[in-house]
């Protein structure tokens, strides 16, 4: 158990630095979690929290877990969760897809729409339905029924930005690429206020996962603090 984050002499988490993690300071965000715990979901009783929640900054979950407690990203978490109800679809072959009443129609370049409709095909397979509209319009018709915020304009967009970096990607990358970026735009973002009944059904989600421990660009959804953290960081514990 390696404990709060440490800086590369092995100094322990200070009381400065807790608070600062808390947002009682104004000191940034650590740039890696160092020595800080990624709590597993046994470890963490993932879904089953033991006192009230706190949300900080209206970004970060904080509640009390066994023998301390963690802070929780929860856009990053969220993403997780969509993703892997994404990739589960995928891999049956089968997406439910909520067609829109209207479709929503996204403005771009000609040669970007002339891009996006030569794979619209390749993209009902994962429950995203288009097609071009004129030479400067593509035209959502429906999109996966697993995205808890579905944004057509922002998934549009991003299906473009994957074909222009990747030139002319195989089948199985682009779908999985499109995957983890509409995660990403329709899950809970920093900023949205939740209900405790919101974070609760997080929470509980999450903990059906075979793995939550990182979002699906790589980042920590959370780390832990110990009993043992707080005492060294209150000194009283050497």
């Amino acid at each position: 158990m390696h404990g709060a984050r440490s800086d590369e002499a092995g100094a322990p988490l200070d009381a400065a630095a807790l608070a600062a993690a808390f947002g009682v300071l104004s000191a940034s965000a650590p740039s890696r979690a160092g020595g800080a715990e990624l709590a597993s979901p046994a470890a963490s009783g993932l879904g089953r929290a033991r006192g009230r929640y706190l949300q900080i900054a209206r970004t970060y979950l904080v509640r009390e877990v066994e023998n301390g407690f963690e802070i929780v990203d929860q856009h990053a978490l969220h993403e997780r969760i969509t993703y892997e109800a994404l990739a589960a679809d995928l891999a049956r072959g089968a997406f439910e897809v909520q067609r829109l009443l209207v479709p929503e129609l996204v403005e771009l370049a000609p040669h970007e729409v002339a891009l996006v409709a030569a794979r619209a095909d390749e993209l009902a397979g994962i429950g995203i339905e288009l097609d071009a509209f004129g030479t400067t319009t593509i035209a959502v018709h429906g999109l996966p029924a697993r995205l808890p915020r579905p944004k057509p304009a922002a998934i549009v967009r991003e299906i473009v930005a994957v074909l222009e970096e990747a030139r002319t990607p195989t089948r199985e990358r682009l779908l999985e690429e499109v995957l983890h970026r509409a995660a990403c735009r329709s899950s809970v973002m920093a900023g949205d206020a939740l209900t405790d009944e919101e974070i609760t059904a997080l929470f509980e989600r999450g903990a059906a996962l075979l793995s939550d421990q990182t979002c699906v660009h790589g980042r920590p959804t959370r780390v832990r603090f110990t009993l043992g953290d707080l005492e060294r960081a209150f000194l009283r514990r050497a």
